[in-house]
């Protein structure tokens, strides 16, 4: 045991301890099916029993016994499948076993690598080339460089060592007082112990089926911002891009290259320390960022950990802090190229003095629809993509005109090396359109909105379960899009079908009739119904 205290005390005893927990787990939480298949028996043959016996006040207490051994390793194997299929949505006890399995199957499913596209354009299907394929990009990217725990869910994933936030949650008054000191011990000397900053990073795939290693999405697993102003004003702003006759205005839609992985370490601290951090502050931040590795999951197994060289963590809680201090100095060079007489405004924009519009790594920038307004716009970009090393994707970023020329378009669009975007276009998960939205705008958001809840394992819900879960889509629809936009009648009718049919049938294909009209399911417990949301009103 090393005596040098600190997080590498820490991190030494939490190696012991995930070494005695995996005993622990396999002396009393091993072949939990079998415990349930003999308790089932057990309670069987006694229920037997008390038929010859049923005046006997023992086999009663018996039988209750039985009664909570049974159930108390059924909730342990419900327990453990909630937390491998990662639903957090759904409550334990009420039966829900096949449904966290076929979560846990299809989650499984979704994630397999099975073959991947190079940058030759070879297909690559065996296993030791695909680690070797994305153990090579994600060290190229993240392992070179140019020159608060309640508020984690008890189901995210674990880091490297293992344990997930409700290990430390519930052995607080354990492990607290060494955690504490451990802590202090950083802030006292500076330095990190370099495997704590050991992370694993799992790939989540950003479209169905993903052909390269650039289609997937690096999650940090780490050891243990008000959106709906921005849209409302945004969808103001591209209001009457349409139309003929307007005043001409630019916006650039900019979607940055893996943004959190790009940033260079030498930047954020010079940002930190000329926004007039204390310089111990600083330090601690530098040293929570420069001592990290990565290893890489791939189909359940992890390669060799490397050395990072620039980036943020995501999933990191720090990172989403120091990102947006990252766009403030951009924030600020915009703040200097309103000074430029040359630059002219968006015709909207003037009175409020805006000329950008962000939210982490979506950017939306504005200006006059003029060749000279725009170029410097993006020059602006450009030395901050210098020093920062955030770079544009041109394959996802786009140009939008209203009222512009088409020559004038075409000069801008060789000079900016961006595509010709039409509208609606998506901003912040959400449609941005200049005219009212239409029923076909609406589906790809319906069937994002009810991609959940039409799912292929919602017939293994119960039907409580069932209830549970429409409430929780229709509330997120309510406090959400419906506070943005106006939803049209008919696609409100499609979403009220759609619940309908998962509530009777468990599918979206109709196959017998309600048993009950709509709006008595609406109304409240005490008046007969099921307390769902109406969305209507």
């Amino acid at each position: 045991m090393p005596t040098n205290g600190g997080l590498a005390n820490i991190w030494h005893k939490l190696k012991h301890v995930k070494i005695e927990m995996k005993d622990l787990n396999r002396r009393e939480f091993s072949q939990v099916d079998k415990k349930i298949i003999q308790g089932r028996k057990d309670l069987a043959e006694h229920q037997e029993l008390m038929r010859d016996y049923r005046h006997d006040p023992t086999l009663f207490e018996q039988e209750k016994i039985l009664k909570l051994t049974l159930e108390k390793w059924c909730l342990i194997e419900e327990s453990i499948h909630r937390q491998k299929s990662r639903v957090q949505w759904l409550q334990l006890g009420d039966s829900n076993l096949a449904y966290f399995f076929a979560n846990m199957r299809n989650r499984g499913a979704q994630n397999f690598i099975s073959k991947l596209m190079n940058n030759q354009g070879v297909w690559i299907e065996k296993e030791a080339d695909l680690k070797k394929e994305i153990f090579t990009y994600y060290r190229s990217l993240l392992g070179n460089a140019n020159t608060h725990l309640p508020a984690i869910d008890d189901l995210k994933a674990p880091g490297g060592d293992g344990f997930n936030s409700c290990f430390f949650k519930k052995a607080w008054t354990v492990v607290g007082d060494d955690i504490a000191d451990a802590v202090m011990h950083f802030f006292d000397s500076g330095t990190m112990y370099k495997p704590v900053n050991c992370t694993h990073i799992t790939l989540i795939p950003k479209v169905k089926n993903p052909s390269s290693v650039k289609q997937f999405r690096p999650i940090s697993c780490c050891t243990v911002l008000v959106i709906s102003d921005n849209i409302i004003l945004s969808h103001e702003l591209v209001k009457g891009y349409g139309r003929k006759g307007i005043s001409a205005r630019c916006m650039l839609k900019v979607d940055m290259q893996k943004a959190y992985d790009s940033v260079e370490w030498v930047f954020v601290e010079q940002v930190l320390v000329h926004l007039n951090f204390p310089s111990k502050f600083v330090k601690w931040v530098m040293e929570c960022i420069k001592t990290v590795s990565y290893s890489v999951r791939i189909n359940s197994t992890a390669t060799m950990p490397f050395d990072a060289g620039r980036g943020i963590r995501q999933g990191d809680p720090v990172s989403p802090f120091l990102f947006v201090l990252v766009m403030d100095y951009f924030s600020r060079m915009l703040k200097q190229l309103k000074k430029n007489p040359q630059f002219k405004h968006h015709p909207r924009c003037a009175k409020m003095n805006l000329v950008h519009l962000g939210f982490a790594d979506n950017l939306l920038l504005f200006c006059r629809g003029d060749q000279k307004s725009m170029s410097l716009l993006y020059k602006c970009f450009l030395s901050f993509s210098a020093v920062s090393s955030l770079v544009a994707n041109k394959d996802k970023s786009s140009i939008y005109f209203g009222g512009v020329k088409d020559d004038q378009q075409q000069l801008i669009m060789e000079e900016l090396g961006f595509p010709k975007g039409e509208m609606p276009l998506r901003y912040l998960g959400v449609p941005l359109s200049t005219k009212r939205m239409t029923v076909a705008q609406c589906q790809p958001l319906l069937e994002k909105m009810l991609g959940r809840i039409s799912s292929w394992t919602t017939k293994f819900l119960s039907y409580s379960s069932k209830v549970q879960l429409i409430k929780n889509v229709l509330f997120s629809i309510q406090v959400f899009w419906s506070q943005l936009f106006v939803l049209p009648s008919k696609i409100v009718k499609m979403i009220e079908a759609t619940c309908r049919r998962i509530l009777w049938t468990g599918g979206t294909k109709i196959s017998k009739k309600a048993l009950l009209a709509w709006d008595k399911i609406c109304l409240t417990l005490t008046a007969g119904g099921l307390n769902i949301l109406d969305i209507r009103t």
